[in-house]
């Protein structure tokens, strides 16, 4: 679960994603991901004892996701925001069905979800431990259905 406290977003200045520490600034409202690996050290300047100097990069707001600490089918982490793809075989048949989940955090319920996106159901992330990570909402809107249908073939 050490990973449930990470964030990803996408730079500014290159459109990549970075993942990290989420760190926002009160004054200027700007967001930043310090990522995972880069050393923090102590500043050497007169006068700044307690200042921190490390390498942070400014990100999209609109484009933060939370780790929720689960991984999907393959060992991949599952993000705040990321589609699932969840295979479930027909009783009746052979053939199998796919559902298409987005994962979103529930304030009230305290706890990250997963929405049907052909239907109104919604489970808990645990509950979709079949699915794997097909993609995310801010590469690909929710919207465009035409792509989570072919995606979802595959």
């Amino acid at each position: 679960m050490k990973d449930r406290y990470l964030f990803k977003g996408k730079r500014l200045d290159n459109g990549q994603w970075v993942k990290g520490n989420l760190l926002k600034d009160g004054l200027t409202g700007q967001v930043f991901i310090h990522r995972i690996g880069n050393p923090v050290g102590e500043t050497g300047g007169v006068g700044m004892e307690g200042w921190l100097q490390f390498l942070a990069f400014e990100i999209d707001p609109s484009t933060v996701c939370q780790c929720t600490g689960v991984k999907d089918k393959n060992g991949k982490l599952i993000w705040e925001n990321d589609i699932l793809r969840e295979e479930a075989e027909l009783s009746t048949t052979s053939e199998s069905q796919y559902y298409i989940h987005k994962v979103y955090w529930d304030e009230a319920m305290l706890s990250f979800y997963c929405g049907e996106i052909y239907s109104e159901e919604e489970l808990p992330l645990t509950e979709v431990w079949q699915g794997e990570v097909i993609g995310n909402t801010i590469d690909h809107s929710i919207e465009d259905l035409k792509y989570w249908k072919e995606i979802s073939k595959r």
